[in-house]
């Protein structure tokens, strides 16, 4: 009976018992704190917390400046807290901005996209030209040997 109760005891420590791999102080990635506070404050926003809202809100754009999201959440927050001044200053200039960023960003990305497809060809056709010339020599050479 006791080593019936021991061997459940066992298993039942063993259980209990876990293991990590890899590093775990490892700190998260600023675009997925920005994304956890943003969803906080809209949480918050939504239950009518609006300092709360505003602090991880702010928290959220000063880990990720570029996300319209969070500036336009944050500038809601303000027009719901009165702060109409500081709602057209801190958060709707700057959702516009980081919209046009954004364009800019994926206007450059389409043009570097285009170069790459264009490159190729020009290096293709870069290579059929040197070995025409070439060929050319070669014949002119054969020339000159047979005069």
């Amino acid at each position: 009976m006791r080593k019936l109760i021991f061997i459940i005891l066992a298993v039942l420590i063993s259980g209990c018992i876990t293991t990590t791999s890899g590093n775990v102080n490892t700190p998260a990635p600023k675009e997925e704190i920005a994304r956890l506070n943003l969803e906080l404050g809209i949480g918050y926003l939504r239950q009518n917390e609006l300092e709360q809202a505003r602090t991880k809100l702010e928290k959220s754009i000063q880990n990720n400046p570029d996300n319209p999201d969070a500036h336009r959440t944050l500038g809601l927050v303000y027009e719901r807290m009165g702060e109409l001044e500081s709602a057209e200053k801190a958060a709707f200039k700057k959702s516009v901005r980081a919209v046009r960023s954004l364009i800019t960003v994926i206007k450059r990305l389409k043009d570097t996209k285009t170069r790459k497809k264009a490159a190729p060809v020009r290096k293709a056709s870069a290579k059929k030209t040197t070995a025409k010339k070439s060929v050319a020599r070669k014949a002119l050479a054969r020339r000159k040997r047979r005069r």
